[in-house]
């Protein structure tokens, strides 16, 4: 988010400790050919799951193809393993010397139908098990289809039990970078270390903050290594699934040489989102997937519709056609849930961003213009963003007006036909949040918000078997006390 509020006073001071920092924890360069950073991404398919990772340089002579060695039986990944080499799709852009290598592996034909521990290796072809990243593992999630198939069985047979759905657990974040994450990464980690379940994390936009350094010296990279690196303890084990915000559309500082840098290139490279792949897209702007009785479906609010905020950055395919097909697709009986994610809100408080009577203003109004109307007509359950850096919950609202009677319980609604709006974008930046005083107080349409201290989410899943229906949670953790401090339950009824 750039916006007058922010706190610039100290700017210049901030990026040099910024710079210190990163110059004195950086780790590349130690071999070329290690590999780094290495971290997960669904595909639009449960039985597969993309594993990439970053080199500094690439000699396929020298190395030959590179190589995930894989395994459910053998940890060890000496005696029982496989090799995949699918895709292998090994891309570079501008100065190699500078932004190095990003290698996409995918594996495919992976078990969905119970929580599978999969343990993995990254080597290379001729250098097999001598150049070689350590050991990982990840848990697959299950397969929706053979979810509803057990469902439908076991109503029949009336043996349905409090097992039959397996519980939901994401983790969801947006704007966090290289400096100010520090709580939350602990935070998140602790809660991987108590939560051995499946879970992913959905980060929604502003990714790294690494456009605050210029392309010289190659200083943007090192930055984006930098962010890659603080996640080193979560990235390999569990998907991380990204979406664009206006800081990914590269460094501020360019030039003429360097302008291979600018239009999301990084953002496209260095992740692997399930429509990269895919010869009508191949770029991660926009997405869908499933995850559980969820379907999410991932848009991009900075580019790629009328009056956007990037112009000039132009991606294959027309993203609000290709966003109402897919939510015509979704079949409420697999994923009751729908869950649009997108950086920039369209409901919040803020002075600037809305207007003293509640109405979206400025850049607000023109992702409301484009995209609320389509939320509302599919019937989306929440729209989560967040650019603003703090939290805010909305009642469910469209056009400005709160559904009827959803304010009688600001903490639990039940088959209702408004989206709720979630701003999430205070897990760690180097501005900080944004002060309370910066927001509207009498808003109808605020259910709650937490301006004091950097935090994330989690969305969580589950089913009442002696309602027949569908429950979603949200909580926000304050990142340093680890609190919940603001709580959301949300029930429906699909399943007949």
């Amino acid at each position: 988010m750039n916006n007058n509020n922010e706190n610039n006073n100290n700017a210049n001071d901030l990026k040099s400790i910024i710079l210190n920092k990163i110059l004195k924890n950086n780790k590349n360069g130690d071999d070329n050919y290690t590999p780094l950073y290495p971290h997960l991404s669904f595909t639009e398919n449960p039985t597969e799951m993309v594993i990439q990772f970053h080199i500094n340089q690439y000699d396929k002579n020298y190395l030959g193809n590179p190589i995930i060695k894989f395994s459910e039986i053998d940890n060890t990944l000496q005696n029982n393993y496989q090799n995949a080499t699918i895709g292998n799709i090994i891309t570079t852009y501008g100065e190699s010397e500078y932004t190095g290598y990003d290698i996409s592996i995918k594996l495919i034909n992976l078990k969905c139908d119970k929580n599978t521990i999969y343990y993995y290796q990254i080597t290379y072809q001729n250098k097999f098990n001598i150049i070689k990243s350590n050991i990982y593992s990840f848990i697959t999630k299950e397969c929706n289809s053979l979810q509803n198939k057990l469902y439908k069985n076991l109503k029949n047979n009336k043996q349905l039990t409090k097992t039959t759905f397996n519980k939901t657990n994401i983790i969801m974040f947006g704007d966090m970078g290289i400096f100010g994450y520090f709580d939350t990464v602990k935070s998140i980690e602790n809660y991987l270390n108590k939560n051995k379940n499946p879970t992913f994390i959905y980060h929604v936009g502003d990714i790294s903050y690494a456009d605050a350094f210029p392309h010289q010296l190659g200083l943007f990279q090192i930055a984006l290594n930098k962010y890659f690196d603080s996640l080193s303890n979560i990235m390999p084990y569990i998907p991380y699934m990204v979406l664009p915000g206006n800081h990914e559309y590269g460094p501020k500082a360019f030039n003429s040489s360097s302008n291979y840098e600018i239009n999301f290139a990084s953002y496209n490279h260095r992740y692997f989102m399930p429509l990269r792949n895919n010869s009508l897209y191949q770029h991660n702007m926009w997405y869908s997937f499933e995850y559980g009785p969820i379907t999410f479906i991932s848009i991009s609010t900075e580019t790629s519709f009328e009056n956007n905020f990037f112009p000039f950055s132009v991606f294959n395919g027309n993203q609000l056609d290709w966003l109402e097909k897919t939510l015509q697709k979704v079949n409420r009986k697999v994923t009751p849930w729908v869950i649009v994610t997108g950086h920039r809100p369209i409901y919040t408080s803020m002075h600037g961003y809305s207007t003293q009577d509640g109405q979206p203003n400025g850049e607000c109004k023109i992702i409301q213009n484009v995209f609320e109307n389509l939320l509302f007509k599919y019937n989306v359950d929440i729209y989560m963003s967040g650019h603003i850096h703090t939290y805010e919950r909305s009642f469910p609202v469209y056009q400005s007006q709160i559904e009827k009677d959803s304010n009688l319980n600001k903490n639990l609604f039940h088959n209702v036909r408004f989206p709720i709006h979630i701003v999430n974008g205070a897990a760690g930046m180097p501005e900080g949040v944004v002060k309370c005083n910066n927001f509207y107080t009498d808003h109808i349409w605020t259910a709650g918000r937490y301006c004091s201290n950097i935090g994330y989410g989690i969305l969580s899943t589950d089913y009442d078997l002696n309602k027949n229906e569908h429950v979603l949670q949200f909580n926000f953790y304050d990142s340093t006390t680890e609190a919940v401090v603001d709580m959301k339950l949300y029930t429906n009824k699909y399943l007949k």
